[in-house]
């Protein structure tokens, strides 16, 4: 891939024309934006035709978790939008993810399957106040919740990405709380856009360095300069 094809810009903007001023500024040079529940309930679904008309790809987070009918008659409804992928979490089961897959089965061209493990806003301290033993047991088990429901890829952190390319090789690995600059804020494993792509990463997410900054194509060009040297 191109890296303009590796940088998904999210657009978790809540106003229609801010959401339309960053995609005029960024639609030259970016391929892929993420939409999330901040756009869909600020703006509406309408956000989605919004982003094609400027040309862009959509993938769309959702982080879907249900029962399994819920969940699969919901991405039914996701592909009947034409999106590139969407999230479901791990966390739903491997029955819930199958009945996905089967739903999906019948599009010519369904949208990826993307499995979340663990958020990027969770830390060790929060693991264990679940009572679970530990951060690496648990991503191991989502992993493997999502291969047997059959997931086409994983959202994971910078920090997990190199463990996803090893223990599902042929799986999409996407990557999000990428950080430009060394900033505080409410996720606690992030990691530079070098750091997540030489670990692995297909795709890097980055929202708040782009959308935030007075210029957000440049700040896409930028980031697009520091992982064109990556392998």
């Amino acid at each position: 891939m191109k890296p303009e094809e590796r940088v998904i810009v999210a657009l978790d903007l809540e106003r229609e024309e801010d959401f339309k001023r960053v995609l005029r500024d960024i639609s030259p040079y970016a391929k892929i934006v993420k939409i999330g529940p901040i756009a869909l309930l600020g703006i509406g679904f309408n956000a989605i035709e919004i982003a094609k008309e400027y040309g862009l790809e959509v993938f769309l987070d959702l982080k879907l978790m249900d029962i399994p009918n819920t969940v699969a008659l919901s991405a039914k409804g996701i592909a009947k939008m034409g999106v590139k992928m969407f999230t479901l979490h791990c966390l739903g089961g491997r029955e819930m993810i199958k009945s996905v897959k089967e739903e999906l089965s019948y599009f010519k061209s369904p949208p990826l399957i993307i499995g979340v493990t663990i958020l990027t806003s969770w830390d060790k301290e929060t693991i264990s106040s679940f009572g679970i033993p530990s951060m690496d047991s648990l991503f191991e088990t989502l992993v493997q919740t999502g291969l047997e429901g059959g997931v086409d890829g994983f959202v994971c952190s910078p920090q997990e990405a190199r463990r996803i390319k090893k223990l599902a090789p042929d799986k999409v690995c996407i990557t999000p709380g990428i950080r430009i600059s060394a900033e505080k804020d409410d996720q606690k494993r992030t990691g530079s856009p070098e750091e997540a792509i030489e670990s692995g990463a297909d795709y890097i997410v980055v929202g708040r360095p782009i959308i935030k900054s007075p210029e957000p194509a440049q700040a896409f060009l930028q980031t697009l300069e520091r992982i064109k040297s990556c392998k």
